[in-house]
């Protein structure tokens, strides 16, 4: 077995000072200083972050300046600040369990995989749905649906679409070569994470699946958008991200840009109004409730395809193609919302 990579942890943060000394203390437990580093970018107002990390002298501090909405460019800017041959993603409110990193780490031996995520619970006493043991996880589809699922335990390493940007752990080569993170993804910047995941894929890498890889994501609010079902911002954002996904891996598809730009985001908006079933409708307090968001996130469907057309235009001027990294790209093959093979 070959010796194991150096990685390289990243995180990103903004005026959560709050929670960010929990992360760190429970990261610190297994870190190697002679194979890992810690790297924090902080695009915080205030100086409590930067008080915070005298506290943390092993961690590679870097202070920078940037208005909201602008995760991507903090991810790029720290991936580049980045010595690790593997970059390992970590939220500033996420708590890593037993031998996460050591599990993360294990997964590169392949050097087929170019990315590897892991199991992501919410913080404590919140109750995780029942599981039949025949879920999908990770997994995309033509039709717009992204499928996480990520808290379940599959017992094995499975091969998948997209893991979760809070833990998730990337080969630095590989991303140099797709030019770091898009900022062309929005709002709370939702997708940008999937971005990468198919990139991967399409320059013939596995995305792989480690359950024994765990994170206790705390979900604290963000100082961007709301974390809520409700906020049509944040709807208009997702479907408004995932239609430019889906125009930048699979080119102007008119079937998938359809589904994905109008049919789906519209099925889920009379889907969540009449109760969540359409054999069995009934409106709900809540469902009446959702209705500005479900309305936002079909506009944001539309907007999105808008923009897409609007990037081409751009990249054709500038002479750039929206659908090849630096590296001569393969075709984009998903499981379409089967459950990859163990491994």
């Amino acid at each position: 077995m070959s010796q194991s990579p150096k990685v390289s942890v990243l995180i990103i943060t903004r005026n959560r000072s709050f929670i960010l000394g929990d992360c760190l203390k429970a990261l610190h437990l297994q870190i190697d200083s002679t194979k890992h580093e810690v790297v924090v970018v902080d695009s915080s107002e205030a100086d409590d972050t930067g008080k915070l990390i005298k506290n943390f002298p092993w961690v590679k501090y870097h202070r920078i300046s940037l208005p909201l909405g602008t995760r991507p460019q903090s991810y790029s800017y720290g991936a580049k600040m980045c010595q690790g041959e593997i970059i390992a993603l970590l939220d500033d409110d996420a708590i890593v369990l037993s031998d996460w990193l050591k599990n993360l780490e294990a997964c590169f031996q392949d050097l087929k995989v170019g990315v590897a995520g892991g199991r992501v619970l919410p913080k404590e006493g919140v109750q995780l749905p029942e599981t039949k043991g025949d879920e999908v996880i990770g997994a995309m589809t033509l039709t717009g649906r992204i499928i996480s699922n990520l808290y379940i335990d599959s017992g094995r390493r499975l091969e998948i679409d997209v893991v979760r940007g809070c833990n998730m752990a990337v080969r630095k080569s590989l991303l140099e070569q797709m030019d770091y993170f898009d900022a062309r993804f929005r709002g709370q910047n939702c997708r940008v994470e999937d971005d990468i995941c198919l990139w991967v894929k399409r320059m013939g890498y596995k995305v792989i699946f480690e359950p024994k890889a765990v994170v206790r994501h705390l979900a604290e609010e963000r100082p961007d958008i709301p974390r809520s079902e409700f906020n049509m911002r944040s709807e208009f954002y997702v479907w408004r991200n995932t239609v430019w996904l889906y125009t930048k891996h699979f080119g102007f598809n008119l079937k998938i840009l359809f589904l994905v730009s109008f049919f789906t985001p519209f099925r889920e908006c009379i889907r969540r109004v009449v109760g969540g079933s359409f054999k069995r409708p009934r409106i709900t307090q809540d469902g009446i409730r959702y209705l500005p968001a479900a309305l936002a996130g079909v506009t944001g469907g539309i907007w999105g395809l808008l923009m897409s057309f609007l990037y081409m235009i751009q990249d054709l001027l500038n002479k750039k193609s929206i659908s090849q990294p630096n590296l001569r790209s393969k075709q984009l093959v998903l499981f379409q919302g089967k459950v990859g093979a163990a491994l």
